[in-house]
């Protein structure tokens, strides 16, 4: 819904997604299927070949330089990090009329500097899904280009690994799937009144 409400839904923008976990894999998948040119921003330089097997570019934020090369040509950034982080540290990426939009779930607030936003007329906005009709229509899009979810099975005796993983440096772009099913103790077989009688 964001990538289409912001203008990147007819393709040839730039579009950068930050914080690549679930959500940003879907967020690069998406925003390449739609034919704009992608940058994963991630803070882990473990997650570039990942980046780019999906077919987007690479940006490390931590990496001055390469920020500093690309200030001032996106179009777009979707924010997809669930946690307390800089926003000075992605705004200078914006070209004019460019447009920040968080979508991580932070409850904390944020701080910014409004001068350059001024001079560059720039926006911070957020986003949320879309309504069912927006819902399905993506769910229709992703079939027709079978866009799929990184996902990683785990059993449920693996879901300490997986918190740990997750409050770590996490390099791996992927959603974990507990594996219910084949994981919990069967019901043993009970013999029924027919079988008694």
């Amino acid at each position: 819904d964001p990538l289409l409400h912001f203008g990147a839904g007819k393709g040839g923008k730039k579009v950068g997604i930050a914080g690549i976990g679930g959500l940003g894999v879907m967020g690069i998948k998406l925003a390449l299927a739609l034919g704009n040119e992608v940058y994963g921003i991630t803070t882990s330089s473990g997650k570039k070949a990942k980046i780019e097997e999906f077919g987007a570019k690479c940006l490390v934020a931590s990496d001055e330089d390469a920020m500093k090369a690309q200030a001032g040509t996106f179009d777009l950034v979707l924010d997809t990090v669930p946690v307390k982080h800089e926003l000075m540290q992605y705004m200078p990426l914006l070209a004019h009329d460019g447009t920040h939009v968080i979508l991580g779930l932070v409850t904390e607030p944020f701080s910014f500097a409004s001068l350059p936003m001024v001079f560059t007329r720039t926006t911070v906005a957020g986003s949320v899904i879309g309504g069912i009709k927006s819902t399905q229509a993506c769910m229709d899009f992703v079939a027709k280009k079978k866009i799929y979810q990184e996902t990683e099975v785990v059993p449920c005796d693996k879901v300490n690994w997986v918190l740990e993983k997750l409050e770590s440096v996490n390099d791996s772009p992927v959603r974990y799937v507990l594996d219910i099913a084949n994981t919990m103790p069967k019901p043993a077989d009970v013999p029924g009144d027919a079988a008694e009688s």
